[in-house]
């Protein structure tokens, strides 16, 4: 399968060096002095589930690709727009472009560009960072993708992708309700983005400070509420579950968001704490906390 990585950063670089290993043909785009070193040195993983090194084709235009049968969408949120217009040009009438973005509504932006019946949504679990250019460190056990068809259908394709995942040693569910796992993943980051990124503090510290873990239960609250004005049937226990992701991680895991923040990179504040104000406002649901995080961390940003 001729695959293009559209965002090729931590996440997008591996799965695709995971794909590259089991045969597939697999392009990179990226950008900077990323896109330089895997140019000149390949592609360097360092893993918990195994370090590795390939040569990968490597390219700052889409159009050096030629038509693929499936794109990972992996850009930061801010780039969708653009990005997706980048791809127009590799697109066939069969090709897959499954999203795994943080936040939500991004599948929608793609559907106006590319076409709906391209867009399949999706999201990973999963801790992975550029160590350096042309190096990736993925420190998390969990590597998880979880996708689905838009309108809940079992498709024929989906299931074909399902096998590619799976033979690729990637653990992937193919979900019937893919809006509602989306949700679920969005409760989760946005709450653990504002949290890590306004007290510029990993997952431990958070956690073990009194006030701070009531802080993060509270976004996380925020956000149920806001999915259950939305229609989305998130339940009590799926908040607990966003906890729990957090408790299990590593005390120093950091969110992307804190990442970014710390190399003083533009953060995706307007796409996860913003979003949730903005989903409340349409029901009538009020989002004093995320509403918070939001106006603090969007004046930090203006001094970058």
């Amino acid at each position: 399968m001729k695959i293009a990585v559209m965002g090729a950063g931590g996440v997008g670089a591996y799965f695709g060096g995971l794909l590259a290993r089991k045969g597939h043909e697999v392009s990179l785009i990226a950008r900077g002095e990323h896109l330089k070193a895997l140019q000149e040195h390949g592609l360097t993983v360092k893993s918990v589930h195994g370090d590795f090194h390939l040569p990968l084709k490597a390219v700052g235009d889409p159009k050096e690709i030629g038509p693929v049968d499936l794109v990972l969408f992996t850009v930061k949120a801010y780039d969708t727009e653009k990005s997706a217009e980048q791809l127009l040009p590799i697109l066939k009438e069969d090709t897959v472009v499954l999203n795994l973005q943080n936040g939500i509504g991004n599948e929608e932006i793609l559907a106006k560009i590319i076409g709906q019946d391209k867009v399949l949504g999706g999201l990973t679990y999963i801790e992975t960072t550029i160590e350096r250019p042309g190096v990736i460190s993925q420190k998390s056990v969990k590597r998880d993708i979880i996708f689905g068809e838009m309108n809940g259908e079992i498709t024929d394709r989906a299931k074909k992708l399902q096998e590619i995942l799976q033979k690729a040693e990637i653990p992937t569910i193919l979900s019937d309700n893919i809006q509602k796992e989306m949700w679920k993943k969005f409760m989760f980051i946005s709450s653990f983005s504002a949290i890590t990124t306004i007290t510029e503090s990993a997952a431990g510290d958070i956690l073990a400070c009194e006030k701070t873990d009531r802080l993060f239960r509270k976004l996380l609250e925020e956000v149920y509420h806001v999915a259950k004005g939305n229609q989305i049937e998130l339940t009590e226990d799926d908040v607990e579950s966003a906890y729990q992701i957090a408790k299990n991680m590593g005390p120093t895991t950091k969110s992307s968001m804190l990442r970014d923040f710390e190399k003083k990179k533009q953060i995706e504040v307007d796409t996860l704490s913003g979003a949730i104000v903005k989903y409340g406002k349409k029901v009538n649901v009020p989002t004093p906390y995320h509403e918070m995080v939001d106006g603090v961390l969007t004046l930090k940003a203006t001094k970058f």
